[in-house]
């Protein structure tokens, strides 16, 4: 509550404060940091400093990671005059409020005055795993020698698997997610993250792809499989199937897995990859384990 016992948009914004969401600190109309929220918003009681009557003793606290910057809104007053409202006022500068809540619009803009390098650091955030992202190593096969990898692939659908977001999957994700930001520097394809592991709770999981790579010509759907151990047979859902079966007939749209293995528990060193692409998945053996059954 504020001084006059009454609700403060600005702090009730802060109950709404979710693991992964980013924050834009702001003074003197300049942005000054960025960050992270390490955990999801929790009740605190008011620290020593804020003494006085006119705050209650129980309040919200955000954990934050935080990387300092210097971006004054000033070099972006037009935008923000042709986008003003809850947040911006009829000349472009930023409302007095403790937390706003930026719209979809907003979110985009502000997300690209960051670097793609910070960016990718602030979606790939996670406090629950103290690891380290793995280095990938791409294995391509031989097709004229025969080896324990080169052998027929048969991806197994389970509706119970679909459940399953171990930290081996996160980690598997992360490091494509990053393989594929550091290749795709200097080209015109965009890099966007799909998965729940990658995107935090704006990902959605259901889509059936973890990431989509694209530019004006070509849609590529990439999913990953992880495990610790070698390059074997995998689980698919019934989305991930019908994505795959989908793009096939399309001409600008392809479907690619990237299979890790033998990644470390702890996502250090080097892990191994492979792309089966379209072609191999669309001649794979499929077989179904489980049934879903709604009566």
């Amino acid at each position: 509550m504020n001084q006059k016992y009454g609700k403060n948009r600005g702090y009730a914004n802060m109950s709404h404060v979710k693991k992964g969401d980013i924050i834009f600190h702001v003074y003197n109309q300049i942005i000054h940091a960025v960050s992270v929220a390490k955990y999801d918003v929790y009740s605190s009681p008011r620290p020593l400093e804020y003494d006085g009557n006119i705050w209650n003793d129980d309040g919200w606290r955000v954990d934050c990671d935080m990387h300092r910057l210097e971006i004054p809104l000033s070099d972006h007053r037009e935008w923000l005059n042709a986008h003003k409202g809850e947040v911006f006022d009829k000349n472009g500068k930023l409302k007095q409020q403790y937390l706003f809540k930026l719209n979809e619009e907003q979110k985009i803009y502000f997300s690209h005055l960051l670097s793609k390098e910070l960016m990718q650091s602030l979606l790939l955030s996670d406090t629950t795993l103290t690891t380290k992202i793995p280095s990938l190593e791409e294995i391509k096969r031989n097709s004229t020698k025969r080896t324990k990898t080169n052998v027929n692939h048969t991806w197994v659908h389970s509706a119970q698997n679909d459940q399953l977001k171990d930290d081996i999957g996160k980690i598997g994700e992360q490091a494509v997610f990053k393989y594929l930001t550091e290749k795709y520097t200097e080209s015109d394809y965009e890099i966007i993250p799909i998965s729940s592991n990658l995107a935090g709770k704006k990902g959605n999981d259901a889509a059936g792809y973890d990431i989509l790579l694209k530019n004006d010509k070509m849609i590529t759907y990439i999913d990953v499989k992880t495990t610790t151990g070698s390059n074997q047979s995998f689980y698919m859902s019934a989305k991930e199937k019908s994505v795959l079966d989908s793009s096939v007939n399309e001409k600008n749209k392809i479907y690619n897995i990237y299979r890790v293995y033998g990644i470390s528990k702890t996502g250090n060193d080097t892990a191994k990859f492979e792309i089966f692409k379209e072609n191999s998945l669309k001649n794979a053996n499929y077989q179904a384990l489980d049934f879903f059954v709604s009566v």
